[in-house]
């Protein structure tokens, strides 16, 4: 009898169950620990509100095209790089950041080509306000599956100091 089928079957399986990772096995909230763990949430959440803050700061601050060219494709690029970490174990908390990351992206396209554009200037606003309650939506959902509160403090500095 020939084993070796079965068993580059079986060693197949091991690989491929190793390759799932630690956010797929074990309950909701144990799963949605090892992810927000994993993709750092909370220090993404905080970076994401610290870069809008920096967009807004420029456009409505008078800045120079060039400094506020800088901050919305900072705004655009960790957009993107917080999309990379989705899907999350849970299909709805997958949906609220994935239209939040959409909207801070539209926000951040807005911002970039908002000089001298006052309409532009007005959807960079409105995208930002529904990207940021959107974060935060997602941001409750997660701590509702956790049980526990996801710290969102970065090194990104607010005006009047404190934190997010």
């Amino acid at each position: 009898m020939n084993l070796r089928a079965p068993l580059a079957a079986v060693a197949v399986a091991l690989v491929l169950a190793g390759c799932a990772g630690q956010d797929r096995s074990g309950s909701a909230d144990q799963q949605m620990r090892s992810w927000v763990n994993g993709t750092n949430l909370g220090a993404t959440i905080g970076t994401l509100v610290g870069d809008v803050q920096h967009a807004a700061s420029q456009l409505h601050g008078g800045g120079s095209a060039a400094a506020l060219h800088t901050v919305c494709g900072v705004l655009l690029v960790d957009t993107e790089q917080a999309n990379s970490n989705l899907p999350t174990p849970d299909q709805s908390l997958t949906t609220l950041l994935s239209n939040a990351y959409e909207t801070l992206g539209e926000a951040g396209h807005d911002c970039y080509d908002a000089v001298g554009n006052p309409a532009k200037s007005q959807a960079f606003d409105a995208a930002k306000a529904k990207g940021l309650l959107l974060l935060s939506e997602a941001q409750s959902r997660a701590e509702s599956i956790l049980g526990s509160v996801i710290v969102t403090t970065t090194t990104v500095p607010l005006s009047g100091g404190g934190g997010f």
